[in-house]
């Protein structure tokens, strides 16, 4: 990007504490900051691509993507400007290219969802490490109310890709549900290609075949329950569990009372937020 954007050094982008990112923003003009900014968005898109086994992209194209979506942007609030509306400086926060308009300069963070009245449901996250295949997967389940009934944290010693150990958690979720004698209407995953398997019974043409036969198996025993893919923002307390697990290596099963660290970020993940402009 340095060919065509104005950076810092890369000193600079070198993790000097836990405000490293603040003070990069804070060295930075304007126009750098939007693009650093922009440059850290599409290198977590294209991370986050990768865990989830979609991590085809190249360096070319996510250039050009950058080039072309900072074009866009900038000729949307150079408009805003020429028609006299109010904007800033910084760039629109969306994901979504096509829904910038001059218009959406807030954009809501879609959080969990609860189910309906007297219901519960499960959601189920991995953590996946590239390089030893290590794994581990979290479970939570919740009412109505977004109170945690139950929730798990597993180790997973090996997986051969990432949409095995996603494969994995929705094993795990179900599995939870049913040690415990409860009837989910739901279990929520954020992978695409796990979901998918589920549903068009193809997970035997997957290398995960094994933990998929498992998953049809496991779910006659509850029939009302559906899988169900959701956005990865919605599905934040899963995520820090598995991550808590890999970290420490320790597989877990929380009932009540449950710890104060893993209720907090089920509060955080209950609430929809607004982005705003930085």
């Amino acid at each position: 990007m340095r060919s065509y954007w104005d950076l810092p050094g890369e000193y600079d982008f070198l993790y000097s504490g836990p405000d490293w990112l603040q003070v990069l923003l804070s060295n930075c003009n304007l126009k750098q900051r939007d693009r650093v900014l922009l440059l850290l968005w599409r290198s977590w898109h294209l991370r986050c691509n990768i865990t989830h086994g979609k991590g085809d992209e190249t360096i070319a194209n996510s250039v050009a993507f950058l080039q072309s979506y900072c074009d866009i942007v900038h000729n949307e609030v150079d408009n805003d400007k020429e028609k006299g509306n109010r904007t800033d400086d910084s760039f629109i926060k969306t994901n979504d290219v096509s829904a910038i308009n001059g218009k959406a300069l807030v954009k809501e963070i879609i959080r969990w969802q609860p189910p309906p009245m007297g219901a519960i449901k499960v959601n189920v996250d991995a953590s996946y490490c590239h390089v030893s295949g290590e794994a581990a997967v979290g479970a939570v389940v919740r009412n109505h109310q977004g109170q945690i009934v139950v929730a798990s944290s597993k180790v997973i010693e090996k997986c051969q890709d990432p949409e095995e150990a996603e494969a994995c958690a929705i094993l795990e979720g179900l599995m939870l549900a049913i040690d415990n004698n409860l009837e989910p209407n739901s279990v929520e995953s954020d992978c695409t290609n796990a979901v998918s398997n589920v549903h068009r019974n193809t997970g035997k043409h997957s290398r995960a075949w094994v933990v998929y036969n498992n998953i049809e198996s496991i779910s006659l025993l509850i029939p009302a329950c559906k899988v169900v893919k959701i956005g990865r923002t919605a599905n934040r307390v899963a995520h820090d569990i598995a991550a808590l697990a890999r970290k420490s290596g320790e597989s877990k099963v929380w009932m009540d009372p449950i710890p104060p660290d893993i209720q907090e970020i089920a509060v955080k993940d209950f609430v929809s937020l607004p982005l705003s402009n930085i």
